[in-house]
């Protein structure tokens, strides 16, 4: 399954909406860390990343589980203060 903020395979971290949000509510931003690859980046609307973050925190973002590659979870884990792969707690 690839990567769901980067596209890239495999995605080997499963993270929770909880885990997500919170990030997120802490500054986690995968546009502003250049972890977004940039074609997609350049596709997006100016208010696109508020937008994101908007529903990762309250919207239908916020109700499944994230699926990320090894580079997605270094940049988020900063925001989590967590090491390892499984952030279901």
């Amino acid at each position: 399954m690839p990567c769901d903020i980067c596209s890239a395979s495999p995605s080997e971290s499963v993270i929770t909406p909880v885990a997500m949000s919170g990030a997120v509510k802490k500054g986690f931003n995968p546009f502003s860390l250049g972890l977004v690859p940039p074609a997609l980046a350049r596709l997006a609307t100016p208010d696109y990343p508020a937008k994101w973050e908007h529903q990762t925190i309250d919207g239908i973002l916020s109700h499944s589980d994230w699926t990320l590659c090894e580079a997605c979870t270094e940049g988020l884990n900063r925001f989590l203060n967590i090491r390892g792969r499984d952030h279901r707690a």
